[in-house]
């Protein structure tokens, strides 16, 4: 005889009848529908991640701002981290909330561990994936920002520990100011082309309100005048990012269609 019958019995109480799903020793259990198993709950593991994008990262002077993201393959409601950071190279300014759907977000910074601390959550929808959440901005005081001064101490999507990534590398500092002031931007309001002239400058950049790039372009570093076409643009504030081997220098630029 099987271990386990499932049998059905009828109880009678007064004149109420009711149906029993039981066992063999008549312990109601689980109903099973077909032959399908019950679906496990949507876990949080290592190949869901949080980055630290320093490769999209946005300057102003010596003021730096770089997005932070998730990607997963679960529904996201929550997102939490904390981070310490090289205090010889950098100086934390603030956190600045981009998404705009948080519920009550927490962050701070702690002088006695330095340590940079996120929690927030979604009511309203769940967190969209992929999307600029908040980005982090320090101050630059020598050289370069680069993933090796982000060290990550704690990740959680759901209040689960995740990955990261820090990626990226991006230098800055007194040559910012040399090639920025040799960078022409013109028409400024642009309403359907932009030109760019520089000297030596190798690649220039457009992000959007959100820091999300919207465009690119490799220049040959012999050309002196850039143009892009920005009828297909939003209307809106965008940073114009200029690099040559050496430096990168930023211009907030505005595009009116």
């Amino acid at each position: 005889m099987k271990n386990r019958l499932i049998s059905l019995c009828i109880a009678l109480v007064g004149s109420v009848a009711f149906i029993c799903n039981c066992d063999a020793k008549g312990i109601q259990v689980s109903p099973a529908i077909g032959n399908d198993p019950v679906a496990a709950p949507a876990t949080i593991n290592n190949l869901d991640s949080v980055y630290f994008d320093i490769s999209q990262a946005i300057f102003n002077g010596n003021s730096v701002e770089f997005p932070v993201y998730f990607k997963s393959d679960d529904v996201v409601n929550a997102i939490g981290f904390a981070f310490t950071f090289d205090e010889a190279v950098l100086e934390y300014d603030t956190i600045i909330i981009v998404a705009n759907y948080f519920d009550s977000p927490i962050f701070s910074y702690n002088q006695q561990d330095s340590v940079v601390r996120f929690e927030t959550f979604s009511i309203l929808q769940p967190i969209v994936n992929d999307t600029v959440l908040v980005k982090v901005r320090f101050n630059v005081l020598a050289g370069q920002m680069c993933d090796t001064q982000i060290d990550s101490t704690w990740t959680s999507l759901n209040g689960d520990v995740c990955s990261y990534s820090v990626v990226g590398c991006e230098t800055i500092g007194l040559a910012d100011n040399e090639l920025d002031n040799s960078i022409s931007i013109y028409p400024n309001p642009a309403a359907d082309m932009l030109y760019v002239e520089a000297t030596e400058i190798t690649l220039v950049e457009l992000f959007d309100s959100n820091g999300r790039k919207v465009w690119e372009q490799n220049i040959d570093s012999s050309k002196s005048k850039t143009a892009i076409q920005t009828s297909s643009f939003q209307p809106g504030i965008y940073v114009m990012k200029v690099s040559n081997q050496e430096a990168a220098a930023m211009k907030k630029i505005m595009i009116m269609n």
